[in-house]
């Protein structure tokens, strides 16, 4: 994971016209630091709930699974958009900005083994749209 200062002490890369190979692949990004607790304290937390919870029904998550397809463009989800939801019993039950973290607060919340839910990610239209004019 990388840290916030290594992220904030990263140099900018130059612009297509000042780099000295054009061809060069762009470095990657640094990611923004999320608040909140680590993934490695997420993984813990989730193994912890695995323990407490009997294991769920398969059939139950993938009936939410089929739910989930034959609502989507219906507009319930566009609160959720760039979002992860937790869905059990045809219900959001959480939301949150990593598969691992809704998991786990849905499953604190509810007091249910964590993969009784599917979770999955709500995009927005904006990700997809491309408009020649803006490039």
């Amino acid at each position: 994971m990388v840290e916030y200062e290594e992220a904030v002490d990263r140099p900018v890369p130059p612009l297509e016209e000042e780099r000295a190979d054009p061809g060069e692949p762009e470095p990657i990004p640094p990611t923004i630091p999320r608040t909140g607790p680590t993934e490695d304290e997420l993984v813990a937390e989730y193994r912890e709930l695995v323990k407490e919870y009997p294991q769920p029904n398969l059939r139950d998550v993938f009936a939410d699974s089929r739910w989930v397809q034959e609502v989507f463009g219906s507009g319930v989800f566009v609160p959720y958009r760039r979002k992860y939801i937790a869905v059990a019993d045809r219900q959001v039950r959480g939301t949150g900005d990593t598969d691992i973290a809704t998991r786990v607060a849905a499953a604190k919340t509810h007091h249910i083994h964590p993969d009784r839910f599917w979770v999955t990610y709500i995009e927005s239209p904006d990700d997809f749209c491309f408009d020649p004019a803006d490039h």
